[in-house]
């Protein structure tokens, strides 16, 4: 679901990922893209966007992944002595 909105809305797949920073960067360049959209730059500018938003969300589903992994190898490491 995140993924979509990253292609649909990239700052708010920043923003209910936790980088809230990331999304107001994302926000401005969308903002530059649609003044520039005529130009070929801002059909650019709007595609790195999601492509960074997808990224962003990816990073999200493997911190959390990783966390759940390393929180259940300390609980079984210190079951077993």
């Amino acid at each position: 679901m995140k993924y979509l909105m990253a292609l649909f809305c990239p700052p708010l797949a920043m923003a209910r990922s936790g980088k809230p920073n990331q999304a107001i960067a994302a926000t401005i360049i969308l903002i530059l893209a649609v003044f520039l959209w005529k130009s070929g730059l801002g059909v650019i500018m709007a595609a790195l966007t999601m492509m960074w938003a997808s990224r962003v969300v990816g990073d999200r589903y493997a911190t959390d992944e990783l966390e759940e992994f390393m929180r259940l190898f300390h609980s079984t490491k210190t079951r077993n002595p």
